[in-house]
């Protein structure tokens, strides 16, 4: 299991064995990089060991209240930190926790594991458990070196993967059997009972009643608040020791982690960190997606050197079977291919850990183009038919959104969220005609969709986004992709107390009349330049998917489609997808994306399932070959075994 996830630790490697269980440890060292900091760690006080994956950004106030008791710490690890607030404190610990965690610790006297994943799923904790054995690891791939779990697909989540572009939604994978941790829970094991226990300890209360009509006022002290807090997680999340760096885009969100940290530069508040972190933006010159002028004139204006790291000719031959490998899932689009070459780029300049704007979208009101409906909704709940005429009219001119497609939108919001997914994959993405009846069956109307916020329609959109539809995805990739050349991304937007902050607010402040990100616009004011501040052209990273597959990945989505394999596979109406893909490289469609999801699921059946080459011979890669798409390893994982009688367990 170790080896298997070796790329995520490349600085030690270790385990611990008890009567009953056995943890490890590959380890990147990025807070106290000494044999201080190895794990899995013990402390004097207790035999209970533990293993950590992930950081714990408020480490040095935690450590303060033990000090004052006498308690003595043998290294400046926030692990160590970590161990002696549940000894100290128990599950209760993890409410004051700042950071991104999946960490275990066994207790040999209790002969019981306890285990913990933080808010938002930033950090992977994958698990198996049956009669005799439970395991868990931070990727599904080390879980595989057993020979006790079978390697068998779960149809209805390679359906909502393929269809409804659900990916970590749930606590399901693609592997029937091997589940997933969901974000902010805990679990908690014994090798007597031999059931297992699994809580949540944390949740985004609802947000406060909306007031009439308000809007956003300077008188408020709302921006202000918000700058206090985007500082705050900004400062703790350059603890390390180290070299650091940041992404960079033309977006708005990772442009306010940039002015933030031009900041506290000034001001000389950098809270430790060992240098200024170097400034990386994605380059696709002459694509309508790039966005590298803008990010380089914000770059210019902070006082910050910028890197281009050109993505125009990536090298797919190598790049789909190492995405393919270090996600373990299949990859519904092909920016994954780009930000793993991204990532190993960045980690060909020496950096460790970086920065990155993830999160922003989801709690502080992005994607206004989704977000639209639900805003004209509020608008006629909270002022009236003038409201939604003025928000209509708003979207209207900033935007230009059609009077039909913004009307479509607009009702949506009314309807159940299950029918809503059911019918964009069965009409948008062709799910009827592409997918075979067993299939279709095993997927079709499994969303439930529950409303999360009742009473205001943007919160209830946006705490969908972060909980569940859109970022846990986007951790997924982000983790596996760093890990997979040694880098450890941190999401400043992702501090649980800015999305507090932001969730306690109405939805003025996220949407309104036509703008996004309505308080962040406010907050920056001054600080960024115009261009970034009344853009709302939202592009995220964004690839050419329609040209490449009629380009370089023509000879692999042809392959697939004449393949046996694929014929053969069961989930596919092979004479409709062959159609597709002649259309569109007909140029009579554009169905790059879609076609890329069905090719992505039959290249991970054939890595992880048949265990063969993967693609033609222009994008190969056999599984055991880790040499071809390993890259730089990396970060610290976890894995664990747990045998009934003989109780295993390791952490990477």
């Amino acid at each position: 299991m170790m080896h298997a996830q070796s790329h995520r630790g490349p600085d030690d490697a270790h385990t611990a064995s008890f009567t009953g269980c056995v943890l490890g440890f590959n380890r990147l060292s990025v807070l106290d990089v000494s044999l201080n900091g190895r794990q899995p760690m013990t402390v004097p006080e207790s035999p209970s060991c533990i293993v950590f994956n992930g950081e714990i950004y408020n480490y040095l106030e935690l450590a303060q209240p033990y000090r004052a008791q006498g308690i003595q710490f043998k290294s400046r690890s926030d692990t160590e930190v970590l161990l002696q607030s549940y000894l100290h404190r128990g599950e209760s610990c993890l409410r004051d926790l700042n950071g991104m965690w999946a960490f275990a610790i066994y207790d040999p006297f209790r002969e019981e594991l306890f285990a913990s994943r933080d808010r938002f799923g930033v950090k992977p904790f994958y698990y198996f458990k049956n009669h005799d054995y439970f395991c868990f690891s931070s990727e599904i791939k080390a879980l595989l070196q057993l020979p006790f779990i079978p390697r068998k697909p779960d149809h209805a989540i390679l359906f909502g993967s393929t269809f409804e572009r659900s990916n970590d939604r749930c606590e399901h994978t693609s592997f029937d059997g091997i589940l997933q941790l969901p974000p902010a829970h805990s679990l908690r094991i014994g090798r007597t009972a031999w059931s297992l226990e699994k809580r949540r300890y944390w949740s985004i209360q609802p947000p406060e009643p909306l007031e009439h009509g308000r809007v956003l006022n300077a008188e408020g002290g709302e921006a202000e608040e918000f700058r206090g807090l985007l500082e705050s997680a900004v400062v703790m999340r350059l603890r390390s020791d180290r070299e650091m760096g940041l992404l960079l885009s033309g977006g708005m969100d990772s442009s306010a982690i940039a002015a933030t940290l031009s900041k506290c530069i000034e001001s000389a508040s950098l809270g430790g960190a060992v240098q200024v972190p170097r400034v990386f933006t994605l380059a696709l010159p002459g694509e309508p997606m790039d966005e590298s002028k803008t990010a380089s004139e914000t770059a210019r204006k902070l006082g910050l050197d910028s890197i281009l790291l050109d993505a125009t000719q990536p090298d797919f031959e190598s790049l789909i079977p190492a995405a393919l490998w270090h996600n373990d899932e299949p990859l519904p689009l092909m920016n994954r291919c780009v930000h793993w070459q991204m990532m190993e780029r960045i980690a060909g300049e020496g950096v460790i850990v970086i920065l990155n704007g993830q999160g922003g979208d989801e709690t502080c009101g992005g994607y206004f183009d989704r977000l639209v409906g639900s805003a004209l909704a509020m608008a006629l709940r909270a002022e009236g038919l003038g409201g939604l005429m003025a928000e209509w009219k708003g979207a209207q001119q900033r935007c230009g959104f059609s009077r039909g497609w913004m009307a479509g939108q607009f009702l949506k919001t009314f309807i159940n969220q299950r029918l809503v997914r059911t019918l964009r994959a069965v009409t948008n993405e062709k799910a009827l005609q592409l997918s075979s009846v067993p299939f279709l069956e095993s997927g079709i109307l499994r969303d439930s969709g529950r409303r999360l916020v009742k009473q205001d329609y943007v919160n209830d959109q946006l705490m969908r986004w972060l909980t569940r539809d859109t970022v846990p995805d986007l951790c997924h990739y982000e983790d596996r992709n760093a890990a997979a050349h040694g880098l450890e991304e941190r999401f400043p937007f992702l501090d649980f107390r800015l999305v507090e902050f932001m969730f306690r607010l109405p939805w003025a402040f996220k949407a309104y009349r036509g703008v996004s990100k309505v308080l962040v616009r406010d907050a920056m004011k001054g600080r960024l330049p115009v261009s970034v501040l009344e853009s709302h052209r939202k592009v995220g990273l964004g690839v050419p998917e329609d040209k490449w597959i009629r380009g370089p990945l023509a000879p692999v989505v042809e392959e697939v489609a004449a393949s046996r394999s694929f014929r053969e596979r069961g989930l596919w109406r092979v004479a409709a997808f062959r159609s597709m893909v002649r259309r569109h490289m007909a140029g009579e469609i554009d169905a790059g994306n879609l076609i890329w999801r069905i090719v992505g699921v039959e290249l991970w059946y054939r890595m992880f399932m048949d265990r063969e080459e993967i693609g033609s011979p222009r994008v190969s890669s056999q599984e055991p070959e880790l040499s071809i798409i390993s890259g730089s390893p990396n970060s610290a994982g976890l894995y664990s075994l747990i045998p009934r009688i003989v109780f295993p367990s390791v952490i990477h």
